[in-house]
Formats: structure tokens, sequence, C-alpha cells
């Protein structure tokens, strides 16, 4: 698990999360408002849709739905199945987010 958790809000630009990607080495992050998730940005998805105009555009618009989220005092042996479908799962305690795991993460706990 990745903490504190690097994120963006829906009004930053896509130039900003992509400089937060690179700066970071993360391949995605979630979209904040406040303390709650309510989106997802994957390097994956933005090069796809890479243009000259898309890294002027705000997060919203290239924003897709939120990581699925687990409890803190979940088993790890819940995030192999939410990661064969998502690129990450958000880690909640106490209502906020506490951290984000990433494929990387789970594989690392087999070296």
């Amino acid at each position: 698990m990745s903490s504190p958790v690097i994120y963006v809000t829906a009004g930053e630009s896509v130039s900003s999360a992509i400089s937060k990607m690179q700066r970071y080495n993360i391949s995605q992050m979630p979209v904040m408002d406040g303390c709650v998730q309510v989106g997802s940005v994957v390097d994956s998805s933005l090069l796809k849709r890479l243009s000259p105009s898309l890294v002027s555009a705000s997060v919203s618009s290239v924003m897709g739905k939120p990581f699925p989220s687990v409890s803190a005092s979940d088993s790890v042996g819940v995030l192999p199945a939410l990661l064969r479908k998502h690129n990450a799962v958000v880690v909640v305690e106490d209502g906020l987010v506490a951290g984000i795991v990433s494929k990387q993460d789970v594989l690392r706990l087999f070296t």
C-alpha cells in the first residue's frame, strides 16, 4: 500500500495529472473532491486520448470511474480478484482514504 495517496482534483488540468504521474512514477491515481474519491485517472486511458488540446483540459473530462475500495481491516486476500478487473484499490480507514494498492504492490508481496 502506498500512503499518503497521490491524487488530483477534477478541476486540475490533464497536464498537472501527467506531471504528478511522472514525478511520483505512478500509472494511476484517484480523483478526489475533499475526502471523497469521485473518479480515477489511468495512464493507458490518457494515452488513448492524448492530443495537444487534451493537456489543457480538466481532469473531469478524462476521469474514469472511482477505484474500488476496501477497509483497512480487510484481508490482503481480497485484493487479487479486485486487481484483475481494476488498476488499483483504495484503502479506506475511518471513512477516509488511507492508501492505495496497485498491482505492483501485490506482486511485491511475493518477491
